[in-house]
């Protein structure tokens, strides 16, 4: 577990790592409580770090984070623990999506795929 003292050497590293690909997120099951794996794509925006789940919450992942906000980030050879909110802001959504479309816009899923019911999550960061 990568662990830091300051805000700001997570928000250094985060950021040396805005442009990576995807990440790999971590979440406890619902009914099991076993950690689950996924690879997700995301965004690291003003020091914020968000990810857009394409089907609202129907997805296995986006339940789980429903029944359980803890996650784990992996990132960059590196794994943080952070807790996840579903945020219902229209504005701050369509933004995330509008940066979304910009990074993965070399990628066909960004077009194939309906993003319609698009749900917003923000993972905060456990600091200890």
């Amino acid at each position: 577990m990568f662990l830091v003292s300051k805000d700001d050497e997570l928000n250094n590293f985060l950021a040396q790592h805005h442009k990576d690909y995807s990440i790999w997120l971590t979440t406890y099951g619902r009914k099991t409580g076993k950690p689950r794996l996924v690879q997700i794509w995301f965004a690291y925006i003003n020091g914020e770090f968000y990810i857009l789940a394409r089907h609202g919450l129907k997805a296995w992942w986006a339940k789980n984070i429903v029944k359980n906000p803890n996650v784990i980030v992996n990132i960059g050879g590196r794994a943080v623990k952070g807790k996840a909110e579903v945020l219902d802001d229209k504005d701050l959504t369509d933004e995330i999506w509008r940066y979304y479309k910009g990074k993965y816009r070399f990628y066909p899923q960004i077009y194939m795929f309906s993003w319609s019911k698009r749900k917003l999550i923000r993972i905060v960061f456990n600091l200890q």
